[in-house]
């Protein structure tokens, strides 16, 4: 019994050591095929994998790269920008050119923060003389919407005689910025204060939150207060305009006169001259012509009146050398003495 029974063990023993082994070369011979399978692979499939694998890389970069673009874009066009114009300008139509510019302001929907008008177009006697000229001036601080500021200027130059122009564009992008990041914070931080006012009850505890409350909210309106400035300035430029009435514009010259320009400016200002010196000796005499008159009578009335008195005085005076002497009398006559001896 012992004898069969060992048999037995040592044969089921056997047989799964000959299964053990059957499984084992089957599986190598799969992973072998496996193996070799993969291993002769064409080489163009190798690279068309490759290839797909670069595209799609390299559209994944372009993709970024647009994205980035895009977003540098939105950042330029999100800038918060306060746009100035300076303009001074000479007009020989003071009071068209002044009209000219209010209408200008309402056709463009923007309106006059402030203006100025002073001087006078005529000095004491009328006189439009250089000397005495007393020009009308004009100052104006416009606010034209941001949009319209181009046309604003176009229309602008075709005023007057242009003589100065400034542009200027100040970025306060940053400084807007921050004050909409501290009014989102003071916000954030207000609603937090309510909430806790509401759960406090204590008394001491819910003056402390209301005190700070109060302070949180003094921030806001100040700091919001300021974005509406800023935006205010952002949508409408500034446009400062200086007029100068004048009688005669002056040359802008662009490049160096050549020389017969410099003969004919000469020329023509040497006639101008001698033009303005006989008009105001015209107009000096026109001004002085009463006075003249006046004048001219008194100088010849008491010229006739020395003339007659010294006619006068010489007649007299031919008078009083020509007037024969009279004889003594005879009660003025003493009798001679006479010596008689008796």
């Amino acid at each position: 019994m012992k004898t069969t029974k060992c048999k037995m063990i040592l044969t089921i023993g056997l047989v799964c050591i000959l299964a053990t082994t059957i499984l084992v070369g089957c599986s190598g011979r799969v992973n072998s095929s496996s193996s070799e399978s993969a291993a002769e692979k064409p080489q163009s499939t190798m690279s068309e994998e490759a290839a797909e694998y670069a595209a799609d890389e390299a559209g994944e970069v372009v993709d970024e790269s647009s994205g980035a673009l895009i977003a540098d874009n939105a950042a330029i066009d999100n800038r918060k920008l306060i746009k100035t114009l300076d303009i001074n300008m000479q007009t020989m139509e003071f009071d068209k050119t002044i009209s000219s510019i209010t209408d200008l302001v309402n056709e463009l929907g923007g309106y006059i923060e402030q203006s100025n008008v002073s001087g006078n177009s005529l000095d004491y006697a009328g006189n439009y003389s250089e000397n005495s000229y007393n020009p009308r001036s004009a100052d104006f601080v416009l606010r034209i919407p941001v949009e319209k500021l181009d046309s604003a200027s176009d229309k602008l130059d075709k005023l007057g005689n242009v003589t100065n122009r400034t542009e200027s564009v100040e970025d306060v992008t940053s400084n807007y910025t921050d004050i909409e990041r501290r009014l989102e914070t003071l916000r954030v931080q207000e609603e937090r204060l309510l909430e806790m006012l509401k759960t406090a009850d204590e008394l001491e505890y819910m003056i402390a939150l209301e005190k700070e409350l109060s302070d949180v909210r003094y921030e806001i309106e100040g700091y919001t207060s300021r974005l509406n400035g800023l935006d205010n300035q952002i949508s409408y430029s500034f446009v400062y305009i200086y007029v100068n009435e004048v009688i005669k514009y002056d040359d802008v010259q662009i490049a160096p006169p050549t020389l017969g320009q410099r003969i004919v400016n000469g020329f023509s200002g040497s006639i101008r001259a001698i033009s303005e010196i006989g008009e105001t000796a015209i107009v000096g005499f026109a001004s002085a012509l009463p006075f003249l008159v006046v004048w001219g009578g008194a100088l010849s009335l008491i010229s006739v009146g020395i003339i007659k008195g010294k006619k006068l005085f010489r007649k007299k005076k031919h008078k009083g050398l020509h007037t024969p002497t009279q004889p003594n009398s005879p009660s003025n006559e003493q009798p001679e003495k006479t010596d008689t001896k008796r």
